[in-house]
């Protein structure tokens, strides 16, 4: 509601927490929605060097203080203003794909509420991810599949 009542999970309804948002994360299937950017030459997002590209242009656009771009199978890229990363995804059997991307931001979030730097939460997103497509339908990770993933989900510097 509009006159300052609570809203779900009580926050005022139409509250803004930032006007600069810290991470967005999108994938090579969604790269150009919403963003007001295109890919690199208008060219689809093929490597990695690409997806980070195209990631740190976002930040300097300033879409977000970190960009976040999902590759699926091949894992994800993330860029701040001075940075480039990539994480593996861990190799599993994969179930369904639906929440992947949902765990994902949860697996991040919850490394950076924990403290953990950018990259390790980037490692933490991955394995949410890859844990998540071991499971049946809508089913998000299980906390067990996250955990022997982690140490599959490696991070490198781009």
């Amino acid at each position: 509601p509009r006159d300052g009542r609570a809203g779900r999970f009580g926050v005022p309804a139409g509250a803004v927490f930032s006007q600069d948002p810290a991470v967005f994360f999108g994938s090579t299937e969604d790269s150009s929605a919403g963003t007001g950017g295109e890919p690199p030459g208008g060219r689809p997002l093929a490597a990695r060097s690409d997806g980070a590209e195209f990631a740190q242009r976002l930040v300097e656009r300033g879409a977000a203080r970190i960009v976040i771009v999902a590759r699926g199978p091949d894992g994800s890229v993330m860029a701040d203003a001075d940075s480039r990363y990539f994480v593996a995804a861990a190799q599993v059997p994969v179930k369904s794909v639906v929440g992947a991307g949902d765990s994902f931001v949860g697996g991040f979030t919850m490394a950076l509420a924990q403290g953990k730097s950018e990259d390790v939460a980037l490692a933490h997103g991955a394995a949410a991810a890859s844990a998540a497509c071991m499971t049946e339908g809508t089913q998000l990770c299980l906390p067990e599949d996250f955990n022997a993933l982690l140490p599959n989900s490696p991070v490198a510097r781009l």
